[in-house]
């Protein structure tokens, strides 16, 4: 005769192990909210980067306009998700893509020209290649999206596919 766990004990040996999962996954994420929650405020001076599609070299971030700063990687399917919202809001008139920075540091320029093309980018995209942008900003990961204000301050920063993208950005650019 096979012997089975009392359903009773099935629920909650599952609910335990979700529990455990859930403390797990905050327990890794902390220090990176934390971090990123000491940046805002934060006044940054800007940074030498490459504007691929206009072939020179530009300092970020601007000073005197809000703008959003995302840095980002070919491969990173969750950064692909991010920059096709914004892409569509700029589609819609709801953004200006002016104000948009797609910061790729360490891919070569034809990468993300392709990637770029394929995937029908209308905002700026920038190369980090001494990656002081990156550590100004301690990106740790891809896509981290940075807002900043007209006085060059951090005002909100985040990594990963955030729900509320769209109303910050609709919110900070206007």
């Amino acid at each position: 005769m096979k012997k089975t766990l009392p359903i009773f004990i099935k629920k909650n040996l599952s609910n335990l192990l979700f529990i455990f999962f859930i403390l797990f996954m905050l327990w890794q994420k902390l220090p990176l909210w934390i971090e990123q929650t000491k940046m805002e405020g934060e006044t940054f001076h800007s940074s030498e980067v490459f504007d691929i599609r206009s072939d020179k070299k530009i300092q970020l971030p601007l000073t005197g306009s809000p703008q959003a700063i995302i840095f980002w990687s070919t491969t990173c399917p969750p950064c692909k998700i991010e920059l096709n919202r914004i892409n569509r809001l700029i589609q819609n008139n709801t953004l200006d893509k002016e104000k948009i920075f797609a910061v790729s540091a360490g891919e070569a320029i034809s990468t993300v020209l392709k990637e770029s093309q394929n995937q029908g980018y209308l905002f700026n995209l920038v190369q980090d290649d001494t990656y002081q942008l990156s550590k100004g900003f301690k990106v740790k990961g891809t896509p981290t999206v940075v807002l900043i204000n007209a006085q060059n301050k951090v005002e909100w920063m985040t990594m990963g596919v955030s729900p509320s993208l769209e109303l910050r950005l609709i919110n900070h650019l206007k």
